[in-house]
């Protein structure tokens, strides 16, 4: 997870296929698609007629959104010009990355945040997918291209004055829909008390333990950005 996490902070969105085992993986979570990691962005299975494909896994928390993968003409390793027909997750996750690769040549300036945001926030919302994968929908390109999500993080604040006896502190970020952030600590006396990846607008809560020193300061990473915790006996 952590080596996701350190991609997404580079600009890498790593796209993951849901998996061929008709499991909801909420329950029976498959790897890597099942790990909380900002940057990740899952992947389920479509048919030609907008159905969940028999064989694909779903999720309405990991699993984000479905492309087709049913039937879908593709290179084989017979020779060098060879297709063949094959069904999968493993074809439905081509189709994501191959959107997020068109979009980002489209628009360079868009982060991994934005781009996993974006093609999230324009699927075609479908019945057949609504509680079965978070968006409720299938993988739309050509609305990606038209709409595109600008992820930004604010913080309503960035620095906390705690007092010697700690406690609970929380702060909000605000952000468009789907715009997904990891918040960590940086020292063992703060710890998180919400999902260490968060999606869109929340509050972040942590706990601060009791100081036994005079003065100590640690740090939050919450969106890539720096929360500075002072604790001190004048706090």
């Amino acid at each position: 997870k952590d080596a996701l996490d350190a991609m997404g902070d580079s600009g890498i969105l790593n796209v993951f296929a849901a998996g061929n085992a008709a499991t909801n993986v909420e329950t029976a979570p498959y790897f890597p698609v099942s790990y909380t990691s900002p940057s990740v962005l899952g992947v389920a299975a479509s048919t030609s007629s907008d159905e969940r494909a028999g064989f694909s896994n779903f999720g309405a928390v990991s699993i984000d959104l479905a492309a087709p993968g049913s039937g879908v003409l593709s290179t084989t390793s017979i020779s060098n010009s060879s297709y063949g027909v094959f069904s999968g997750t493993s074809m439905a996750t081509p189709h994501a990355a191959g959107a997020a690769a068109l979009l980002s040549a489209h628009n360079p300036a868009l982060s991994a945040a934005s781009l996993k945001a974006t093609l999230m926030n324009t699927v075609d919302p479908l019945p057949a997918w609504n509680g079965v994968v978070k968006t409720g929908g299938r993988l739309n390109v050509d609305r990606a291209l038209r709409n595109q999500t600008t992820c930004t993080f604010t913080p309503e604040a960035m620095t906390i004055a705690a007092p010697t006896k700690g406690g609970t502190f929380s702060v909000n970020v605000t952000s468009a829909p789907n715009c997904d952030f990891s918040v960590k600590s940086n020292v063992n006396w703060i710890k998180v008390g919400t999902a260490e990846a968060m999606n869109g607008t929340g509050g972040v809560t942590f706990f601060v333990k009791v100081n036994p020193t005079i003065r100590r300061t640690g740090t939050v990473t919450v969106a890539g950005q720096t929360l500075t915790i002072t604790q001190s006996r004048q706090g």
